[in-house]
Parts: structure tokens; C-alpha cells; sequence
């Protein structure tokens, strides 16, 4: 018995991708290289942050009533501003809170509203309110921000506080320039006037340390002094 194979039907069998890239290793290494390359340019436009970003689509209104317990401010204030905030476009739920002299709304809307528009329709339906206790305050009306903190930044030096204050005031600027949203100055202390009046000076001018504290705060007054006009 004589048993033979034939080359050109066992080369016939081998097909697929796998008979391809055996009869064309270039292929192979072309799609190889491809594939690095995709993932490398992938890798570099991949967005990657430390927390994931998200709005707060709120809106809060904040309503004093000095010396109101919870109960009237529930009555008088929470079930009269309550209706017009409610069924403002794109509100998805209002929270309401009544404590003891303050009455406050926390107004969640609809994830995408444009929040600028929100709260000025909030402030809008706040103000058409005219059935308030006398005696309320101005309602507090303001849209929560989400800041995420970039970094932080350390100014020292050996120089006086001012001069640092100053330097630090001119850097933010500088970085509001260039489209930060928001930077925060801390730490720094508040400017401060000291006036010493030693009592002996104070006898011979017939004067109290209550009397310096009068007139600093009568002077100390901002007014309005008009505009300039060139001319």
C-alpha cells in the first residue's frame, strides 16, 4: 500500500486570519505596530482626575424672622414660599426646614438646567411674595458652587506681612488672568489699627479712652463723595 500527501490540498485547508498572518508575517507585525501606536495616543488623550467631576444643581433660599419659633415659621413663611418654588421649570425636589427664626429651602433641579437661568427664576418667584410677616428679613437667595481645589500655593519670604500680602494679592490676579475661576487668600491676619493713649496725656487733655472710641467711630464713615469730571 502507497499512501502519499498532497501539499496543495493540506495548504488549501489552512485558511482564517491564522493561515493569513502564516503566510504573511509582515501583516502581523503592521497590525502589531498599529495597535501600539493606538494604545500610546489613547493613553495620552485619556482623561484622568483624582475624583470624578460632578454638578450640585441647587439652588437655596435662606428667610430670617427674628424671634419666630419653628412653628410660626412653618405657618407663615415655609407653606407660602414652599408653592411658587415648587413647580419652577426643571426642579426635581425642594427641601424645606423651619427652626427657630430662619426658614431655609434647599431647591434641587434637574441634572443639565442651566443654573443661571434657575436662579434667577428663584429669585423672581421669591420676590412676587408679598404676604410675608412684617418683620422678616430680606430672603438670602444663591446658588451652591462645586470648586474643586487645583492646588496650593506657599508665599514666604523675608519681608514684611504687608509687602507679602501685597505680592500675594498681585499673584492671584495674575491667576484670575489667566482663567482660574476662583482663588482664595488665607492665612494672612487682618489689618489692624493700634492707638496707645497714655492716661497721663489723657488727664491733661480732659479725655476718656470711651471718648477716642466715639469720635474714631463717627469718622470712620464711608460716604459717597460724587464723581470727577475731567475739567
Amino acid at each position: 500500500m502507497s499512501i502519499k500527501n498532497n501539499p496543495e490540498a493540506k495548504s488549501d485547508a489552512l485558511t482564517g486570519p491564522i493561515a493569513l498572518f502564516a503566510r504573511h508575517p509582515t501583516a502581523a507585525n503592521l497590525i502589531m505596530i498599529l495597535m501600539i501606536i493606538a494604545g500610546i495616543w489613547g493613553l495620552l488623550k485619556m482623561n484622568s482626575q483624582f475624583l470624578p467631576s460632578f454638578g450640585i444643581d441647587v439652588v437655596t433660599v435662606s428667610i430670617e424672622w427674628p424671634g419666630a419659633n419653628s412653628e410660626d415659621i412653618d405657618n407663615n413663611i415655609v407653606q407660602i414660599v414652599e408653592p411658587e418654588v415648587r413647580f419652577l421649570d426643571g426642579v426635581k425636589k425642594v427641601r424645606s426646614t423651619s427652626s427657630e427664626g430662619l426658614a431655609s429651602f434647599v431647591i434641587e433641579f434637574k441634572a443639565g438646567s442651566d443654573m443661571q437661568s434657575a436662579l434667577s427664576d428663584t429669585e423672581a418667584a421669591v420676590s412676587r411674595i408679598t404676604t410675608l410677616p412684617v418683620g422678616t428679613l430680606k430672603p438670602n437667595i444663591k446658588r451652591i458652587i462645586r470648586y474643586e481645589t487645583i492646588t496650593k500655593l506657599v508665599v514666604s519670604g523675608k519681608m514684611p506681612e504687608e509687602a507679602l500680602k501685597a505680592y500675594a494679592k498681585t499673584f492671584r490676579d495674575n491667576l484670575l488672568a489667566r482663567g482660574i475661576d476662583r482663588v482664595a487668600l488665607f492665612g494672612s491676619r487682618d489689618q489692624e489699627i493700634w492707638i496707645e493713649a497714655p492716661q497721663r496725656v489723657l488727664r491733661m487733655v480732659d479725655l476718656t479712652i470711651e471718648d477716642i472710641s466715639k469720635k474714631i467711630s463717627e469718622t470712620s464713615v464711608d460716604l459717597p463723595s460724587g464723581n470727577l469730571v475731567r475739567g
